[in-house]
């Protein structure tokens, strides 16, 4: 097994698409994983921790903030990197997301709507879990 080093066109496909993707590799698995069955439900109150063996790190050689997780990479976008920086284990999405309003001045809904359908997607590829 090789280790997948992004080319720059990944990481600028990355930087200019959705908040978090996959690298185009055969171990990306991002419908490898089974649907986690409370994503689809998770209520502001939820508290989201990253799943064992998965941590947010940052690579400064590329500058840019990445998501390792068993066999596969996401790259996470600066707004995708803000969110996924506040996930603790202990902060509750309400929190997380008055957090963000506050911090960059934007609406509380626009900021939610973000907050919710990502970290749904990271739940959904075994990502991120409710605590």
């Amino acid at each position: 097994m090789t280790e997948h080093t992004p080319s720059p066109a990944e990481t600028e496909k990355a930087l200019s698409g959705t908040a978090v993707t996959a690298p185009d590799n055969d171990l990306a698995g991002a419908d490898a994983s089974p649907k986690t069955p409370d994503a689809a439900s998770f209520p502001e109150s939820t508290v989201l921790k990253f799943r064992r063996g998965t941590r947010l790190q940052y690579d400064r050689v590329r500058e840019q903030w990445f998501i390792q997780a068993p066999e596969r990479a996401f790259f996470a976008d600066p707004v995708a990197a803000e969110i996924l920086q506040l996930v603790n284990g202990k902060r509750s999405l309400t929190a997380l997301i008055d957090t963000l309003a506050a911090k960059f001045s934007a609406p509380r809904e626009t900021i939610a709507q973000d907050v919710l359908r990502m970290t749904r997607d990271l739940a959904d590829k075994q990502v991120l879990q409710a605590v």
